[in-house]
């Protein structure tokens, strides 16, 4: 269960492999304007079966639209939306179960990458050296969305946040935490 705190960022209260002492602090997702693309293919491809049988197949191969090759066709389209309706269901998990976790000890970047590969990479708080925000574009200008680089001493940045909303507002708050954690230490 989660709910939005004051910064307009989504907030969990427990998950799984919690520490002891650690606090969600808040919890980002991909921002929804990336799901416009693959709904707007998805639109499209949803509509072929119904363009193809009013306005190609009366044309160019009329006797498909009498029994028993009518009945062949909403079979095949049948099983055409089944499968729309799979890779639709397959978008909407990606992008709903694809989550970064920013707790007061570490960032943790869930990837789900298709229905049974899920990708789990963490970060310590105390690691980080350096963040940046990036936002490139008219779209993630106008929309407010971008991606976040963490720095660490590390060469392999394995947490790095792609196209979430208010990139600077969430560096500026991890920023936040780092320092809390740096004056708790010294």
């Amino acid at each position: 269960m989660s709910k939005v705190n004051d910064d307009g960022l989504e907030v969990l209260k427990r998950f799984s492999g919690q520490r002891k002492g650690e606090v969600v602090e808040f919890m980002l997702r991909k921002h929804p304007i990336t799901l416009l693309a693959s709904t707007i293919a998805l639109a499209v491809v949803f509509m072929l079966p119904p363009i193809f049988y009013v306005a190609i197949m009366p044309a160019a191969l009329p006797g498909l639209l009498y029994s028993p090759y009518r009945d062949i066709f909403f079979l095949l389209t049948t099983i055409y939306y089944g499968f729309f309706w799979i890779i639709a269901f397959m978008e909407l998990a990606d992008y709903y179960l694809d989550i970064v976790l920013v707790t007061n000890m570490r960032i943790m970047k869930v990837d789900q990458a298709g229905l049974f590969n899920r990708i789990v990479s963490e970060l310590e708080l105390d690691k980080i050296q350096d963040i940046t925000s990036h936002i490139d574009g008219p779209i993630r200008t106008l929309f407010n969305f971008g991606n976040l680089e963490i720095q660490t001493a590390s060469e392999i940045n394995r947490v790095k946040p792609m196209d979430i909303p208010h990139p600077v507002r969430v560096r500026r708050r991890i920023m936040e935490l780092i320092t809390a954690i740096d004056e708790h230490h010294h």
